[in-house]
């Protein structure tokens, strides 16, 4: 994939990047197109993305532990021991 991207590179005409910086700029979005596309070709990995796309993953915990505090939960009932950092498993 490497060695692809290099040749495309180099077709391109002399004065086609400004500087070095803009240059690496184009090598790493065409290595990243590249790799979505291989990514996406293969049937295997579309199946990872469909069981992945299932999971609900909780961005910002602090909200979800001040609301445990306004119900009237104590901080030994949702955090971690000698701490205030949220623990979900304790909390359930």
């Amino acid at each position: 994939m490497d060695r692809k991207i290099e040749e495309t590179i180099a077709t391109f005409e002399e004065g086609h990047f400004t500087d070095e910086e803009q240059k690496e700029l184009e090598i790493a979005v065409m290595r990243l197109h590249a790799q979505g596309k291989n990514f996406s070709d293969k049937p295997e990995c579309q199946k990872m993305i469909d069981v992945i796309s299932c999971y609900r993953v909780l961005k910002m915990p602090r909200i979800l532990q001040a609301l445990m505090y306004l119900l009237g939960m104590g901080r030994e009932d949702i955090c971690e021991t000698d701490s205030n950092l949220f623990f979900w498993k304790k909390a359930n």
